[in-house]
């Protein structure tokens, strides 16, 4: 561009509204030199002559481009460019610039002072601290400004003398803060400040030192409400409570008050209003126990707010008949106090909050006025996951209060009702559904024909989902008949309405229905394959028009479960729903592979658009596209990604497992690269659904690949292991984490001996003893954190759960001991030793029981597959077995027998004298009162049946069994513990093989007693499956008994009637 004339006319193009000049422009623009283009927009930026709007223009381009490109542009220019630039663009911004001007200036002069930030934190250009400095002293208001919009841009521009600094930095802040010249210095100010607090939110020291800040932050954000400037003060105010909220400790007071005025003032613009609440309940999700125990009475002022904000609704006299769902406005006053109901309810607890809010709502939902009622209605269905353990005790009270307004005069009202209906039932299942089916699902299916009221009788269709989902089998079954012809005539009526009118709504939420209804019935729901087929497949084969893409898929799904619940026969002939018909198919599925799988890996490979902008910038593209997220990541800086095809791309990903998992063999010609496209989604951060179904994949596609052979398999596990065991400590999230473990796990069970070097053995070891040090670390900052001034009950509750995904961690990790142990017995013992010392940790008592019940658990592996290596443990392990068996928990206890039994089994002579120690503790767990008063209970006294039986068997030398067998025999039979009936049955039946005198008695008087055992085996089901080998045994006992007629009379005279049928029916 030779001259700053020609170059201005450009800018003025890039502005043209015509899209061919404007386009033109854009490609000149971009072909200009980067060095020469930044020079250039400088001038222009200078230049008076060009418009305002041409001078903003090439002020926001410079400061994109030394934002994209700051090396490109920085490295080409001499010192003496740059000190020039930099003095100029101080001397600029002094002057007096028109406003729209002057903020972008501040920007340029952010960027250049975010950039001048060496790698040793050193601020390189000190003209920009001085320049700061000397603005806040100046008597032009806009200097201040400049100063103070410079700090919110870049907080650390101070760079490591900031420290140096902060007192200086406070009072200037604190200076502006109360400059009563000026409200926008007063507003820039508290922006700043907000900026810097929030930029140094680790320094908790920094924090409290701005504390007295908080006051005048308050008095600005209270100013700009009163006389109606921007909303920023009030987002900024937000971010603070957000990030910082124990600064607001000493004036929750001021806060309430600020609050109580805002949300009264109904004159002012709702988004102040809206701005306000988002700032409360910034705080109480950042700070619960700090609210819970300081704001007593803030609690239900904010209750009471948001639920007038939920009666803001307008009452459309079209709403009931229309034939889409038009979701209302995220931003309306109505959704807004909905979700920040939701999200107070979750945060304080429902301890605090249920009973101030029932308050509240109850003469809400006498009113006369629909609007109240509906907003009630609403309210109740919002704070069930908040409140859920407390509103459960109250449940019965709940439903009954709901069910007449299902019955309303009003349809928005019948309408919330369902609403109310429908989320109770997902946040109490299936304690709803057992407890109350009798009184909610005749009215909901009275709802369901009000097909004068679309949106009511489609939203009573839609609770009825949620009602079966998670009822048991039997409960539907009960309602199986009345609920089909419900939904049948339903079905009838609107799709007449879709071929004469085109309504659709009520006839794609009822299909939705009949195929929740159909998996939860099962097989129950053959009869009705025949009496609504027929319609659904008319509907998938004529419903083409793109308007209709969602009534075909619904219908597809619909479809699709309806064959998984009949079965195969039925449905041979249907493909569209490839995931649940391969389920249905099984291997048959293997011939749609080709047609179905170009699809699907498109799908599963689809690349999310991604983009870096500034923050503002940000907010239009949401605005023009609401399919991008983006996330703030400092520097006014945004990272933004379109979720479009998210869903769909971890739906396919999900298909992929389906397809591995059902058709094993049958998909070995797809191994290869869907493995390739699976183990790079492990570190898919942007969808937690893509990554769990990756790591679910892995163990199904080395099992699939197997008919290709070793070498084969080999290469595709040294692809996928270091990927795997990689991505573990590199994922955040503790649900995902634990599917990598499980995949990790599941791959060396399926490959068996020598897949892992001791390469391999190491980097796991590596990493188990990371993931021990992490949970103790994060036990010692739950301790930290009891000791807190805020920790309450509700902080309890939250510390548990932490715990509790912790411990589910520690399993998984258990898990993969167990599988290299399994595959690799005693090579695994020297990374073993690497362990140990944290697993002695894991059962110390005063470790919570999870640790203690899964360190045992790992002993019982080197026990199981150590072999001869094991045995220097025992002098440590055998104490805290001891103990196990002692443990007030009986899911340590079930550990501890389960570990002495492998000893029994496993240990040999070594383990004789343990073996005899453990032998009374067993007893008396087994002997307990309580021993099954629980399926925890009875887990644990069935391992310590089976660990008596093993030592018996197995490793008697230092006991007298004589003594023993009689009480073992009369603790027969077991059950719940289906990995322990066999040993326990085996024993049994060597004692009866071998005719032990002590069990089948002198003149075979302990014939009745075994025939009466064998009995309570078949009766309690303690055999999966009929062909059981140890079941055929007892069988066995049995028919040999019946070759002595009379002896067997004499035996079977002696069952109760229940027993006899069960003996009959099992020797059939």
């Amino acid at each position: 561009m030779d001259n700053i004339a020609e170059f201005s006319q450009l800018l003025e193009k890039l502005l043209s509204s015509d899209n061919t000049v404007r386009k033109e422009a854009e490609e000149v623009f971009e072909k200009i030199d980067k060095c020469q283009k930044a020079s250039a927009l400088f001038v222009a930026a200078k230049t008076n002559e060009l418009s305002v709007e041409g001078r903003k223009t090439a002020l926001v381009l410079l400061r994109r481009l030394l934002t994209s490109s700051w090396n490109d542009v920085w490295d080409n220019w001499s010192p003496e460019v740059k000190e020039s630039f930099k003095a100029e663009l101080l001397t600029l911004v002094r002057m007096n610039q028109p406003e729209i001007l002057r903020k972008q200036m501040c920007k340029v002069i952010a960027e250049v002072s975010r950039n001048s930030i060496d790698d040793d934190a050193a601020q390189t250009w000190p003209e920009v601290l001085k320049f700061m400095f000397e603005c806040v002293q100046s008597n032009e208001n806009h200097c201040k400004q400049t100063a103070l919009d410079i700090i919110e841009s870049v907080p650390s521009v101070f760079g490591n003398q900031q420290a140096h600094y902060l007192p200086v930095i406070k009072n200037m802040l604190m200076a502006c803060l109360t400059f009563q010249d000026s409200l926008d210095v007063r507003m820039a100010a508290m922006k700043a400040t907000v900026a810097f607090v929030i930029d140094n939110v680790e320094d908790m020291t920094l924090a409290k030192s701005f504390q007295p800040l908080t006051r005048p932050i308050l008095a600005v954000c209270a100013e700009t409400i009163e006389k109606g400037e921007d909303d920023c003060c009030l987002l900024a105010l937000t971010e603070l409570t957000g990030s910082v909220p124990k600064m607001f400790r000493a004036d929750l007071s001021e806060l309430h008050s600020l609050f109580l005025k805002t949300m009264a003032n109904k004159q002012i613009d709702s988004n102040f209003r809206h701005a306000m609440l988002e700032a409360m309940v910034s705080l109480c999700e950042e700070a619960p126990p700090l609210v819970r125990k300081e704001g007593s009475q803030i609690i239900p002022d904010m209750i009471q707010q948001c639920l007038a904000l939920m009666v803001d609704i307008e009452d459309d006299e079209d709403w009931a008949t229309a034939d889409d769902y038009e979701d209302e406005d995220s931003d309306s006053s109505a959704v807004v106090g909905e979700t920040s109901l939701d999200r107070l309810a979750c945060c304080l607890g429902g301890k605090v909050f249920l009973q101030p809010c029932l308050q509240f709502i109850s003469p809400m939902l006498s009113n006369a006025d629909w609007k109240y009622r509906y907003a009630g209605l609403m309210a109740l269905s919002t704070i069930g996951e908040g409140c859920h353990r407390q509103m459960e005790t109250i449940l019965d009270k709940v439903v009954d209060c709901l069910l007449p307004y299902l019955r309303d005069a009003n349809p928005r009202v019948r309408y919330a009702a369902c609403n109310a209906a429908g989320q109770l039932s997902t946040d109490f299942a299936p304690t709803l559904q057992k407890r109350y089916h009798q009184k909610l699902l005749p009215e909901l299916m009275l709802v369901l024909e009000d097909l004068e009221n679309p949106r009511v009788a489609a939203h009573a269709a839609a609770a009825l989902v949620n009602f079966c989902e998670d009822a048991p089998k039997n409960v539907v079954t009960m309602y199986l008949e009345a609920l089909m012809q419900k939904l049948e005539f339903v079905l009838q009526h609107t799709f007449k309405a879709l071929l004469e009118k085109g309504k659709k709504l009520v006839l794609e939420q009822v299909i939705t229905t009949i195929a929740s209804v159909a998996d939860s019935a099962e097989e129950s729901f053959i009869t009705y394959y025949d009496r609504v087929m027929p319609c659904l497949k008319y509907i998938l084969q004529n419903a083409i028009q793109p308007e209709l893409r969602m009534l075909r898929g619904k219908t597809t799904e619909c479809i699709s479960l309806i064959g998984l619940s009949v079965g195969k026969e039925k449905v041979s002939y249907m493909i569209s729903a490839w995931a649940r018909l391969c389920k249905v198919l099984g291997k048959d599925f293997q011939q749609y592979l080709p047609l179905v799988m170009p699809t699907v890996m498109n799908t599963a490979a689809l690349k999310p658009e991604m983009t870096l902008v500034e923050e503002e910038d940000a907010e239009g593209l949401q605005e023009e596209d609401n399919e991008w997220q983006f996330l703030n990541i400092g520097d006014k800086q945004s990272f933004g990604i379109r979720t479009a095809g998210l869903e769909d791309k971890a739906t396919a990903c999900q298909m992929l497992v389906c397809y591995a998992r059902e058709l094993k063999e049958s998909f070995a010609d797809y191994v290869e690269p869907v493995t390739k496209l699976m183990v790079p989604l492990l570190r898919f951060y942007f969808h937690d659904g893509v990554r769990t179904a990756a790591a679910e994949s892995l163990p199904y596609l080395l099992e699939a690949a197997k008919v290709k052979g070793a070498v084969f398999v080999s290469q595709m596990w040294r692809y996928i292991f270091p990927e795997l065991v990689q991505s573990i400590p590199a994922d955040s999230d503790n649900n995902v984490i634990t599917e990598l473990m499980w995949s990790l796990a599941k791959c060396i069970e399926c490959l068996g001996a020598n897949c892992l070097s001791n390469e391999d053995m190491e980097k796991i070891a590596d990493m188990l003893e990371k993931y021990l040090i992490k949970h103790f670390e994060n036990e010692i900052k739950r301790e930290e954190t009891r000791k807190g001034e805020d920790y309450d009950e509700e902080v309890e509750n939250e510390l548990a759960d932490e715990h509790d995904d912790d411990t589910f961690v520690l399993g998984k990790m258990s898990d993969i001991l167990h599988s290299m142990f399994q595959t690799h017995t005693e090579a695994v013992v020297p990374y073993f030793d690497k362990l140990v010392s944290y697993i002695f940790q894991l059962v110390e008592p005063t470790r919570p029981y999870g640790d203690r019940q899964w360190g045992i658990c790992m002993f019982d592996d080197i026990f199981e597959f150590g072999g001869a290596a094991s045995v220097k443990y025992l002098p440590r392990i055998l104490p805290c077995m001891i103990a196990g068996l002692q443990d007030a928990y009986p899911e340590v206890r079930q550990a501890a027998a389960y570990g002495i039994g492998i000893m029994a089994m496993c240990g040999g002579n070594a383990c004789a004298q343990a073996c005899s120690e453990s032998l009374p503790y067993l007893i008396k767990m087994i002997r307990d009162p309580n021993a099954r008063s629980t399926e925890a209970m009875s887990s644990a006294t069935e391992n310590a049946i089976s660990a008596v039986a093993k030592i018996m068997k197995y490793n008697c030398s230092m006991i007298d069994a004589s003594l023993i067998l009689p009480a073992f025999i009369s603790w027969l039979p077991i059950w719940e513990d289906k990995e322990e009936v066999p040993h326990v049955g085996e024993f049994f039946c060597d004692l009866i093989e071998s005719n032990n005198p002590i069990v089948v008695g002198q003149d075979h008087a302990g014939l009745p007693r075994i025939l009466q055992i064998i009995c309570d085996f078949v009766i309690k089901q303690a055999f999966s499956n009929a062909s059981d080998p140890v079941l055929q045994r007892m069988l066995n006992v049995v028919r040999q008994l019946q070759a002595n007629p009379d002896l067997f009379n004499s035996c079977v005279s002696s069952l109760t009637p229940e027993q006899a049928t069960a003996l009959h029916a099992a020797l059939q």
